[in-house]
């Protein structure tokens, strides 16, 4: 059984990151609805959504999706000076890709601007992400929920007062950057240097380590981001920034399911990896707990906006939206079925799977390609969210034939597991 600390630390990490990434997911959200609502029109909320599409690409890719290995190095293969460089490294690598990218695809220099000022915002995110896994590894992911939530005030009030001033995206993204620039730096960094020295690390042999080591979770990690970029790049491509900006308007309040799936994880990764290098039972337990509420959680979501999905829209936009109300249910649908796979593939990490993840990663992408070049032409906008459903699907089987397979043969049958109610503590 864990100690009592143990239950009470879990607690406080469980309470302050849900409550601190909900505020924060909730003031991003907010950033698209006061945009719909001053413009009175969507273009300008679809460039909003290029640019989130494009920035979740490059966070990924400046992360490595190198958090959960981070937090589960119970063994300390890696100092976290190792992970600070390795940070930092792909940050700056990921921004000049994206200015390369805006090249190759020919954007605009408004365009071109904008996307390249939200790479930056979303490169203090990945700044921010390394001194979370720190806090996280010391359990005190209290920290976490209060960065989130100084974050998520800060950099939407200075982001919808200077667009409400100025009317200039670019600017208003520029401010919103700087902002959390300085809360990450100020704040988050202070916090992590408290528990362990943070520098630039000397022996470059690591960073390469590093780089081969979570190679198969940074593929992960980085087609998970491309899998929902291909169609929505498809829809801008050929319906425009409005069309995109309406899929966004409606898909961006759906986002609160999967976000909340990984907040149910997030705190339980250390327990996780606790319990299979013990080959403890409390592992099968937890894992089917977990999955219990995931699947609770994405029939409740779905049922609940498929009667009120419609209203729901009409208060958030316009009047206008509502006849697009059939798109917010499989977007429901899409969204549980994301965070589905971001939990079953963060166990794959956790078992060190990572041959599995590399594989059902690129085979993802493979789906997603072929079934956009086949789906969008016939299924315009409602295409995105059927294509997405029909790759997660296929993921998630894929995983979890992995993850019982391992299972089987990895855990001990002998061991009696302790209630997983007594392990977090009898509250």
């Amino acid at each position: 059984m864990e100690s009592l600390s143990d239950a009470n630390a879990l607690k406080s990490n469980f309470i302050w990151n849900t409550f601190g990434n909900v505020f924060y997911l909730f003031t991003q959200w907010l950033l698209a609805i006061i945009i719909v609502r001053i413009d009175n029109a969507y273009a300008t909320a679809g460039l909003l959504s290029l640019c989130m599409t494009i920035g979740n690409v490059g966070l990924v890719a400046a992360c490595y999706n190198i958090r959960a290995y981070q937090v589960s190095d119970i063994d300390d293969r890696f100092s976290q000076s190792d992970y600070f460089t390795h940070r930092v490294t792909n940050c700056i690598i990921t921004v000049f890709s994206t200015v390369l990218f805006c090249a190759v695809v020919r954007y605009d220099f408004s365009t071109s601007s904008a996307v390249t000022a939200y790479a930056l915002f979303k490169i203090t995110e990945a700044l921010a992400d390394l001194y979370y896994g720190v806090a996280q590894k010391h359990d005190r992911m209290d920290y976490v929920g209060k960065s989130y939530i100084l974050k998520g005030i800060s950099t939407s009030f200075t982001f919808i007062l200077f667009y409400y001033i100025f009317r200039n995206l670019l600017l208003a993204i520029s401010v919103m950057f700087l902002v959390s620039l300085a809360i990450t730096q100020l704040y988050d960094s202070k916090n992590a240097r408290m528990f362990t020295k943070l520098a630039i690390a000397k022996n470059i042999r690591t960073y390469y380590k590093l780089l081969s080591v979570c190679f198969s979770p940074f593929v992960y990690g980085v087609c998970i981001a491309v899998i929902p970029a291909i169609p929505r790049l498809y829809l801008e491509q050929n319906q425009g920034k409005e069309m995109l900006g309406i899929y966004s308007s409606i898909a961006m309040p759906a986002v609160i399911v999967q976000t909340s799936i990984a907040l149910l994880f997030a705190p339980l990764i250390t327990f996780f990896s606790r319990y299979y290098k013990n080959k403890d039972m409390k592992f099968i337990k937890l894992f089917a707990l977990v999955l219990f509420l995931v699947a609770l959680l994405g029939v409740v979501s779905t049922l609940v906006i498929s009667r009120i999905g419609k209203e729901i829209l009409v208060f958030l936009y316009n009047q206008d939206i509502a006849e697009y109300t059939r798109v917010f249910t499989t977007a429901i649908v899409s969204s549980f079925l994301t965070g589905l796979v971001w939990f079953l593939f963060m166990i794959l990490t956790v078992m060190r799977k990572m041959k599995t993840i590399f594989v059902g990663s690129l085979t993802g992408v493979l789906v997603i390609i072929i079934s956009t070049v086949i789906g969008m032409p016939a299924y315009g906008i409602d295409g995105v969210n059927y294509i997405l459903i029909i790759v997660y699907v296929q993921m998630s089987l894929l995983a979890f034939s992995a993850i019982a397979f391992s299972i089987k043969r990895h855990m001990s049958i002998r061991q009696v597991g302790i209630g997983i109610t007594e392990d977090l503590g009898n509250q």
